[in-house]
């Protein structure tokens, strides 16, 4: 199969539909694994058909699906590229390089965060989050993940049972710029949802 991501997919899609347990799946790509490992390339969906978990009329539509989705994705993907901006549509700004806040700034803009994120270093900004349980901790693991890929942020998150410990900075200029601040706020109103 072209891919470890087309290989999800097709077990993603076969035990959705029924066509394999959750554990004849897994079983599989172990051993798929297994003989990759000794130098006998076999992918696992390949590894269901030969051991007669699913039938040779099911693989080769699960397989046309998996492949046509790939090929739509892909496809979608290039257009795109080709396309260049849409008309209408704004590019997402992108904040070029520049040096880092200084003490003032930071001060001024830690103040309107409140008491749970704090300056350290003079370099990130850090807050803890404490939880009722795990649960309620991973949702706001989840939310957080979200809000960091709209906001092209890569916040350091370390999650320790219910609580959440957040650290966000600027690689580029090491250091705290304003989108820090902005992103720390956004954080801060997602544990009010």
């Amino acid at each position: 199969m072209a891919s470890e991501q087309a290989e999800r997919l097709f077990f993603r899609i076969a035990v959705k539909r029924g066509y394999l347990t959750p554990a004849d799946a897994r079983l599989c790509q172990e051993r798929a694994e297994r003989a990759r490992a000794r130098g006998r390339g076999a992918s696992a969906s390949a590894m269901a058909l030969r051991e007669g978990l699913i039938d040779a009329q099911t693989h080769r539509r699960l397989m046309r699906r998996v492949l046509s989705r790939e090929t739509s994705k892909r496809r979608a993907a290039e257009t795109e590229a080709e396309a260049g901006p849409r008309p209408g549509v704004a590019e997402p700004k992108r904040a070029s390089p520049a040096a880092p806040l200084g003490s003032a700034e930071r001060s001024r803009l830690g103040a309107l965060l409140g008491k749970r994120w704090e300056v350290v270093e003079d370099h990130h900004l850090e807050a803890r989050f404490e939880f009722p349980d795990l649960g309620a901790a991973l949702a706001f693991v989840q939310l957080l993940g979200r809000l960091a890929m709209e906001r092209g942020r890569e916040p350091d998150v370390h999650l320790h049972g219910r609580e959440v410990q957040v650290a966000v900075w600027t690689e580029a200029i090491d250091g705290l710029s304003t989108g820090d601040f902005d992103f720390a706020s956004r954080v801060e109103r997602l544990t009010f949802l």
